[in-house]
């Protein structure tokens, strides 16, 4: 590499570690992350805790039944519990969406509970304390702090002048200072996953064959994150002559790009193309299925007029004339009915869902 290159990366680190303000910001933001990882991680250790006793109790009642017809047994019911992944510590993600927990029991598709903001607004992912939630938002303020004078600083002082005079073009000055902060952000984040890789692995949790790519991939994700507001930060700083007006210029970019538009879309997009709430959800469900019948009442019309076809299929007067039996066909003619009906909404709420994602998708990916 280009050794004016290498020598304006270690200036630029020099230069910065005689800043007490920016190593106490630096350290802030650490002890920050050591807090979000530990309590995430103990909010792990709870949740699987928790799951492993309740299921211990669902399974002695599954199987503390006395003996008796196997519908009754259906409709007991059984609670099925999805556990939280090995690096949900790190990064909540949405979790607090989709659930936990989901009771399994006859003629019904139930949804997942323990929701904790599946009907809260999008505005509530901004509060939670985690390592990537402080990696996405704060870190960047961070870098901001470092290079808003980087250029702007150089030409207010002259020595930008000197520089170029001394045969150090603009691209080579970019790319050391650039590299600097780079490194900055490498020792910065490194760490976290690190440690993070370690709390993993003490809970025991069976990582994939692919588990490591993945976690080096986000990694690599992290950095080429970092690049973007290392670029964002470089360019402004060489626009704006003044380093006070590229900061509040850098301060206001950030606050639109990681606070406000992330929340304005998604709010947006769900105005634009509504879900239901899951209580609205069950609640259509629930009445379309009272339009179509009630497989449980014999008077029903609409069975009613199925048994009447059924007879006339089978060429017979009475149901007990039939050579299967009747009872399981209702109850299968039910299952199918409200199968469709569930069917039907489901992949409407999966269009909406789609829609919105969509939507956002063209300002973000």
């Amino acid at each position: 590499m280009n050794n004016k290159i290498m020598q304006i990366c270690r200036h630029e680190l020099a230069s910065k570690r005689k800043s007490p303000s920016l190593w106490l910001l630096f350290f802030m933001i650490q002890l920050l992350l050591a807090v979000a990882l530990f309590t995430g991680w103990q909010q792990y250790q709870h949740s699987v805790h928790t799951q492993t006793k309740a299921q211990e109790i669902v399974e002695q009642q599954w199987n503390a039944q006395p003996d008796r017809h196997p519908h009754r047994v259906a409709h007991f019911g059984h609670f099925a519990f999805r556990p939280p992944s090995a690096l949900s510590f790190f990064d909540l993600g949405v979790n607090a969406w989709v659930g936990d927990s989901i009771f399994l029991e006859a003629h019904k598709q139930n949804s997942a509970n323990f929701a904790n903001d599946q009907d809260g607004g999008t505005l509530l992912r901004f509060s939670e304390l985690s390592s990537a939630n402080i990696l996405l938002i704060i870190w960047p303020l961070l870098i901001i702090a470092l290079g808003f004078a980087s250029v702007s600083g150089e030409q207010k002082s002259g020595t930008l002048r000197q520089l170029m005079s001394m045969g150090v073009s603009f691209r080579e000055l970019i790319t050391g200072k650039s590299l600097s902060y780079l490194f900055v952000s490498v020792m910065f984040i490194l760490p976290v996953f690190v440690l993070a890789l370690g709390l993993a692995a003490g809970t025991g949790a069976q990582f994939s064959a692919e588990a490591p790519l993945r976690l080096l991939l986000l990694f690599g994700a992290y950095l080429l994150y970092c690049l973007f507001w290392i670029a964002v930060t470089l360019l402004i700083s060489s626009l704006v002559k003044a380093p006070k007006q590229a900061l509040v210029l850098l301060t206001s970019i950030w606050f639109i790009l990681t606070i406000l538009m992330p929340r304005m879309l998604a709010e947006f997009a769900h105005h634009q193309y509504p879900h239901q709430k899951r209580n609205d959800f069950e609640l259509a469900i629930k009445l379309d299925n009272r339009k179509v019948g009630d497989s449980h009442n014999p008077d029903d019309p609409y069975f009613s007029k199925f048994r009447e076809e059924t007879l006339k299929k089978y060429g017979v007067s009475s149901v007990e004339e039939l050579p299967v039996n009747y009872k399981g066909l209702v109850m299968q003619e039910g299952e199918k009915l409200n199968a469709e009906i569930y069917k039907k909404h489901y992949q409407q709420q999966v269009a909406q869902f789609d829609a919105q994602r969509q939507f956002v998708s063209q300002f973000y990916w």
